[in-house]
């Protein structure tokens, strides 16, 4: 059910980042349950947003624009 929640969530960013000539690059930094939000641990990296993806284990990967 997660699984089918997150999908429209990361094809809409995907969507809005090519349109506005931008690529996104992502980085897995760890685990995560649906207690931890991984958008604040990434932004705490330094990257631009973060998901919690995955059924089991659900994984926190962080996005950031990628280096030309």
């Amino acid at each position: 059910m997660a699984r089918v929640q997150v999908f429209p969530v990361v094809l809409l960013l995907v969507m809005v980042n090519v349109e506005a000539g931008h690529r996104l690059c992502n980085r897995p930094i760890g685990f995560c349950s649906i207690f931890q939000n991984c958008s604040i641990t990434c932004r705490r990296a330094g990257y631009v947003r973060g998901v919690c993806q995955g059924i089991f284990p659900r994984r926190c990967i962080c996005y950031k624009r990628c280096k030309p």
